[in-house]
């Protein structure tokens, strides 16, 4: 029997979610004080109020919702839906699907700012998880060196807080073998491609 713990990440108050609340209430303060403002065009506090006000709304929402972002346990990996719907259902992985699970990060070009996932890389011959083509192409273009059904299968780590060590000592526990990939060194330049590993078992 197995008495390892499972590894559940969920949604709450980080360090950078802080930040962007703050600075989502500065540039807030900052349109409704600019548009009484003599000259000032009203248009653009409007602009800049509504965007501050979408990310302060965002951000709060995922912090107090407390939602699933990612569960490893005996059954599989579990990758949490939007914090912002209520009940959005997990997408559930069984470890007879997975092949490796994969930390990979994405250049977002801005201010040399990148954004961190964590994904499955699935076994040969299992369905890959539904994507658009539009979408395909687009994480083509923007992780090139990332498999697009690790792409598919992946959860930001934004808004909450991935335990290294917690989800190592998961995997090990429950995964039968199943190895953590590290690309976040930048997926556009060292990423390597994560194995295929072996075909998914056939139902006799």
């Amino acid at each position: 029997m197995n008495n390892s713990a499972p590894y559940e990440a969920r949604y709450g108050w980080t360090g950078k979610t802080v930040r962007v609340v703050l600075v989502c209430v500065v540039f807030l303060a900052l349109a409704v004080g600019g548009s009484f403002v003599p000259g000032n065009p009203v248009w653009l506090g409007v602009v800049i109020g509504v965007f501050a006000l979408t990310g302060l709304a965002t951000m709060v929402g995922a912090a107090v919702s407390h939602a699933l972002a990612l569960r490893v346990d005996a059954s599989g990996v579990a990758l949490g839906g939007s914090p912002l719907r209520r009940n959005a259902p997990a997408t559930e992985v069984p470890w007879q699907d997975v092949a490796a699970i994969v930390l990979w990060t994405q250049d977002l070009g801005l201010f040399n700012q990148k954004m961190h996932y964590a994904g499955v890389h699935l076994k040969s011959g299992v369905p890959p998880l539904p994507m658009s083509a539009r979408m395909r192409r687009v994480s083509a273009a923007l992780v090139p060196n990332v498999p697009t059904d690790v792409v598919r299968a992946s959860v930001a780590i934004n808004g909450w807080r991935l335990d290294r060590d917690r989800l190592e000592a998961a995997v090990a526990a429950f995964g039968g073998g199943v190895e953590i990939l590290d690309l976040t060194e930048g997926s556009r330049t060292t990423a390597k491609r994560p194995p295929a590993g072996p075909p998914r078992p056939q139902a006799e």
